[in-house]
């Protein structure tokens, strides 16, 4: 009779005999408990960690209890018998450790290498490995075993006592073939997750990486092919009978299950990944297309990959990041996940895992659409799975174990919380069309765009590596869905291939102009030193320190901290003086503090853009008035020329359009260009849109019609500049969150503004990369009068395509004729070299290439042109 409560996990099912377990233990190999990892260079110049450790698992189907069991240790030759004093012998806690646990033990330590953490075992005479060579032991008993092998031999009362053995090296004691020397940053790492046991230790170590496993890692159960097709062979015949309901029953051929919110009983799988509380588990019913479904505990089970369980749980379709969504909520955009959640979990034994299916290239092909749709639908209502269609065909594959085929990454690695990272990665090369650079450019709408998204927290972690990287082998991973896109759950990856990509600085063009805008990504007090180095360093280096920086994403004094402060005044001198520090002029700061909580990013951080103008220049920033949050930008004329009221001031100050919402920044400059209003905007992002991989398809974007009432406002602006004074000289530049041809933007160029980014090539136009898509979200506007100036226009390539990136926007940068260009012994001094834009020599992808450069170079040409006139 199986015990039943309110949560219950089994270590194996109460149905077993001793007998079973006894053959199931025999079947594994030599032994239940095996050393699994030996480290040994720890502490030494070079190494992976600071001190030795072992690895001890339980591969047997049951708990083994390590009560009288030590670890003992002798040099690879020599006449000392294992264990013969308290430095070369370790006693094991009196622990019972699970199937497919494991026991980290400390061993000595040193001086170099990051710290290994903590231990489960901690002894005052520590373990000394040997890199060269040694002889480890896992012995019954307390007491040394009293031989080496070699000198002393072993007689069969020693011989009992060892449970398992390892010698490396030079040594002469070993299981079959000794397993080869280490060194201080490699270990010696059993095979198959410690699994394998074939009595020789050359066969069954590889020299790898150290891998560290604690009592709180998770489980990695141990599994042996049978004759009968790959069944732990102490497994009773009763627990592959096929359960009902099954797996596939469950999930049924839609998008939510039909036995949503049901009590289902007796539903068997095999545990594929483990999370916190979540596990995956795959079919084993093996008679047709790969099956699995995640389940849900109340708290984190002792149950591990490989593990055969029986579930007990009530069936619902989760809506991931919205807790209190239910599957027939209209009000949330995602899809819904089915999901166990479970009320009883019993652990019957172990099984291989499922072969990973192959999706993508090499594969099932990824259909590449969407629809199409003959009007707005929410594709859970449809009664049936369309597999031609990209998010019906990922829907078959819910909580299923997939293999993507050597992929290329789409994106940087990001942090999404915590430890965890993602990264985004195409599965099918064929049906994607990357820049020079390796960034993927947007796919037409509707289209998947063959993009996943890897998440780690099941697995390994995932390597920080940038667009365009690979992984040297494949990726294995469990499917699933979150923040709107279906991501893979990574659990297994070997290495990454990363390819060289360097930044790409703005073009030097002397004794021009220069305007430049910058998202600094959250910038405050609290940022850490490195990344504000690493900002104002790219400030000087690669925007070649421009005479006016836009800034979006300015935070207040005391960054997220919830206190009514909104002065940045602090925030923008950390930031002016590390651009000092960087080897860069020192900027004049000018903006204005919003009301407390009204302008939206992060709670309590009041972000708001702002403006830094060279204090070594000829551009200065005109100050009038006292400025106000709550005071709107007004122009006014008189006989010096059109002017501001206030400066600096606000657009949108109680526009109804820009609630919650970030206000632009409004600055009057003078110099001997005469005056320029310049507005710095961040408009409002897309993160209220429906997420193109949701349950309505096609996805609407209402923050769209948001940036377009904000654009209106900003609009209305400028054309109160331009009717006091058509010439007027105007910069609107920031984070648009938007292409600069899209319908939001249409006020401007209504409004008489050019795009200064125009000339930039379509493949280079990519600022920001979301979800492994390029797109141009951050740009220049000027009035038409600048915009017959402008000698240069760049994307400059520093930071979103990096994984180490100081922002997650690439900043832009526009260079512009002076009006009276400064007289010196060189001359005119306009730079004449050869542009390689204009001459062909980059690599262009996409059509209208040719007309692009023929444009720049007539651009550049002209300008040239009007300079020279100007010379002396």
């Amino acid at each position: 009779m199986r015990l039943v409560s309110v949560f219950v996990l089994l270590a194996a099912c109460s149905a077993r005999t001793a007998s079973d377990v006894a053959s199931s233990r025999d079947a594994l190999g030599s032994g239940s408990l095996v050393i699994a990892v030996v480290y040994a260079g720890g502490g030494n110049t070079g190494a992976t960690f600071d001190r030795d450790y072992v690895v001890v698992v339980n591969r047997s189907p049951s708990p083994v209890s390590l009560a009288n069991v030590s670890l003992q240790y002798a040099s690879a030759t020599g006449g000392s018998a294992l264990g013969a004093t308290d430095a070369t012998r370790t006693l094991l806690p009196t622990v019972a450790l699970a199937s497919g646990a494991a026991i980290l033990v400390g061993g000595a330590a040193g001086a170099s290498g990051p710290s290994l953490g903590a231990s489960d075992v901690v002894d005052a005479t520590p373990l000394a490995l040997s890199t060269a060579g040694g002889r480890l032991a896992l012995v019954s008993g307390t007491e040394s075993l009293g031989c080496n092998g070699d000198s002393i031999p072993c007689d069969a009362a020693a011989a009992a006592r060892v449970i398992d053995r390892v010698g490396w090296g030079s040594a002469t004691w070993f299981e079959g073939s000794a397993a080869a020397a280490v060194t201080n940053d490699s270990a010696l790492v059993r095979a198959s997750r410690g699994c394998t046991d074939t009595d020789s230790n050359a066969d069954d170590f590889e020299v790898a990486t150290p891998v560290v496993r604690r009592q709180s890692s998770a489980l990695e159960i141990c599994a042996v092919e049978a004759s009968d097709g790959g069944v732990d062979a102490g497994l009773p015949d009763a627990a592959l009978v096929r359960s009902e309901p099954t797996i596939e029953t469950i999930q049924g051929n839609a998008h939510r299950s039909p036995r949503d919110g049901t009590v289902v009983d007796h539903v068997r799988g095999v545990v594929t990944a483990v999370g916190d509380r979540r596990f995956a588990m795959a079919s084993i019913a093996g008679d047709g297309a790969p099956s699995a479904i995640w389940v849900e505990t109340p708290t984190r089970v002792a149950v591990g990959v490989g593990s055969l369980v029986e579930v007990r749980a009530t069936v619902r379709e989760r809506r991931p990041d919205c807790a209190s969504c239910n599957a027939a909520s209209d009000a949330f955009a995602n899809l819904t996940v089915t999901t166990l959640v479970a009320s009883s979990v019993v652990h019957l034994g172990a099984l291989l895992l499922p072969e990973p299916v192959t999706i993508g290239a090499g594969g099932q092909a990824i259909p590449n659409r969407h629809g199409p749709f003959a009007s707005p639908l929410d594709i859970e209502s449809r009664v049936a799975l369309d597999p031609s269609q990209s998010l019906d065909f990922l829907e078959r594959f819910e909580g299923v174990r997939v293999r993507l085929h050597v992929p290329r990454t789409a994106g940087a690695t990001h942090g999404i919380g915590g430890s965890a990272r993602e990264l985004a990665v195409v599965a099918d090369e064929s049906l994607v069309v990357r820049n020079p650079r390796g960034t993927v450019l947007a796919p037409l709408a509707g289209e998947f765009g063959q993009r996943l998204v890897l998440v780690d927290g099941m697995g390994p972690s995932l390597p920080m590596i940038d667009a365009g990287d690979s992984f040297a082998s494949d990726v294995v991973g469990v499917v699933d869905y979150e923040r709107g896109r279906y991501v893979v759950r990574v659990t297994e990856w070997s290495s990454a291939v990363r390819r060289p990509l360097a930044t790409e600085p703005a073009w030097d063009v002397p004794d021009a102009i220069a305007f430049a805008s910058l998202n600094a990504h959250n910038f405050s007090t609290t940022t850490p030193a490195s990344r504000v180095a690493a900002l104002a360093q790219s400030i000087v280096d690669d925007l070649r320190s421009p005479d006016v920086l836009a800034l979006e994403e300015i935070q207040d004094d005391d960054g997220v901290t919830d206190d009514g402060v909104t002065s940045a005044s602090t925030t923008l001198k950390r930031m002016v003086d590390a651009i000092v520090a960087a080897g860069g002029p020192r900027y004049e700061a000018a903006d204005v503090a919003p009301l407390d909580g009204q302008d939206g990013g992060q709670p309590g951080a009041n972000i708001r853009p702002a403006l830094l103008v060279r204090a070594d220049g000829d551009v200065r920033v005109r100050r009038r008035g006292e400025p106000s949050a709550t005071t709107e930008a007004r122009v006014l004329s008189g006989g010096s020329g059109v002017y501001l009221e206030t400066s600096p001031a606000r657009i949108g100050a109680a526009d109804s359009a820009f609630l919650d919402g970030r206000k632009p920044l409004v600055v009057e400059l003078g110099s001997e260009e005469g005056r320029i209003f310049v507005v710095v905007v961040h408009l409002r992002s897309r993160l209220g849109d429906a997420p193109r991989f949701g349950r309505f398809q096609p996805a609407t974007r209402s923050s769209e019609s948001v940036r377009h009432a904000e654009v209106d406002a900003i609009a209305s602006f400028v054309r109160a500049v331009r009717a006091r004074d058509v010439t007027a000289s105007i910069v609107v530049m920031g984070d648009f969150n938007d292409e600069s041809d899209s319908a939001a933007l249409a006020p401007l160029r209504d409004a008489g503004l050019v795009d200064a980014m125009a000339d930039v090539p379509p493949d280079a136009r990519a600022t920001y990369v979301f979800d492994g898509v390029g797109e141009g979200l951050d740009g220049i506007f000027v009035s038409p009068g600048l915009g017959e100036r402008i000698l240069r226009a760049d994307v400059v390539h520093a930071h979103a395509e990096f994984a180490y990136g100081a922002s997650d926007h690439d900043p832009v940068r526009v260079a512009f004729t002076r009006a009276h260009p400064p007289h010196s012994a060189r001359g005119c001094s306009v730079d004449r070299r050869r542009d390689p834009a204009a001459g062909g020599v980059a690599t262009l992808v996409g059509i209208g290439v040719a007309a692009w450069a023929s444009r720049r170079a007539r651009r550049r040409k002209n300008a040239l042109r009007r300079a020279s006139r100007r010379c002396p």
